[in-house]
């Protein structure tokens, strides 16, 4: 499949669960590495069944890809930054961040049905993921 295809429909936003079982899983992996040695594999690390510690998610952090991904089925929305700005208080996470900055706005012309480099390609107002993002 093409990564330049276009989507046609409706966009749908990334259901967070599924966001949150991608950090899980990548916050998993980190924590073993970090308890085993870095020859560990990623195999090793998906079978193991390791907690997340407190100190751990102190020192995690979180970067999304804002608006319309560069697969447009995938949409992270301000709604999504919200929820996410929760969760992160929730686990005292160490920081969010976004890519990029360059994309907080709205496209000329509104909503776009694939990913542009200088907008989100949703409906939103100038800095709206900024602003939701850094209240956290």
């Amino acid at each position: 499949m093409s990564r330049s295809r276009r989507r046609r429909g409706p966009l749908r936003p990334v259901p967070l669960a599924a966001a949150m079982a991608a950090v899980g899983a990548a916050a998993a992996v980190a924590l073993v590495v970090a308890q085993n040695g870095p020859g560990v594999t990623i195999h090793d690390a998906a079978d193991s069944a390791v907690p997340l510690a407190a100190s751990y998610q102190a020192g995690t952090g979180w970067g999304t890809m804002i608006g319309v991904n560069d697969t447009s089925d995938q949409v992270f929305t301000v709604a999504n930054a919200q929820q996410l700005a929760a969760f992160a208080a929730s686990k005292h996470l160490a920081w969010l961040s976004m890519w990029s900055a360059a994309r907080d706005t709205e496209c000329p012309g509104g909503a776009q049905s694939f990913a542009q480099p200088t907008c989100s390609s949703l409906v939103q107002t100038p800095d709206q993921f900024m602003d939701t993002l850094g209240a956290y």
